[in-house]
C-alpha cells in the first residue's frame, strides 16, 4: 500500500476529517487532500507528525512495512529511557513493554515471530533488575555462625 492510500485509510479509521488532521499537524486541508491523492508529498517533519498522530512508524506510512509497530525501535526507546526513570525504572519499563504488547494485540500483529524478541527483552530486563537487587542492596544476610 502506498503513502496516499495508507494516509487516507488511517485518517478514516480514526474518524478524522482532512481538516481535523491538518489542524493536528499544522497543515491545511488542501495539503492533506494533496497527500491523499498523491499530488503533494509531506516533508520529513510533517511525516513524523503524521506518524505520531496515528501512532505508527514512518516505515508503515511509506509502505515499507505492514507492521504498524517497530518492536525493535520501541524496545530501544525503552532501554534508553531507563536511566532517566530512576528507582521506578523497572516498573515503568514493564508498563511500557505491556503497552507495546497491547498495541500489537489490538492491531492483530502479535505473531510468534514478534513474541520472541518481546520475551527476550523481558527476560533481559528481569535479569538486569534482579542483578541490581543483589544481596548487598537488601537486608544483611546473617549466618548461624554470627
Amino acid at each position: 500500500m502506498d503513502f496516499p492510500t495508507r494516509l487516507k485509510s488511517l485518517r478514516l479509521q480514526h474518524k478524522m476529517t482532512q481538516e481535523q488532521l491538518g489542524k493536528k499537524i499544522n497543515v491545511t486541508k488542501v495539503s492533506i487532500s494533496g497527500y491523499e491523492n498523491g499530488t503533494r508529498s509531506p516533508d520529513v517533519e510533517t511525516l513524523q507528525k503524521i506518524a505520531e498522530v496515528f501512532d505508527v512508524s514512518i516505515d508503515y506510512l511509506l509502505g515499507r512495512t505492514d507492521e504498524t509497530v517497530n518492536i525493535y525501535e520501541e524496545f530501544r526507546r525503552i532501554r534508553e529511557s531507563i536511566p532517566k526513570w530512576g528507582e521506578d525504572a523497572g516498573q515503568i519499563a514493564l508498563d511500557e513493554t505491556k503497552n507495546v504488547l497491547i498495541k500489537l494485540i489490538e492491531r492483530g500483529e502479535l505473531t510468534p515471530v514478534k513474541a520472541k524478541p518481546i520475551i527476550a527483552f523481558l527476560d533481559a530486563m528481569i535479569e538486569e533488575f534482579e542483578s541490581d537487587d543483589g544481596p548487598d542492596e537488601g537486608p544483611s544476610q546473617k549466618s548461624d555462625n554470627d
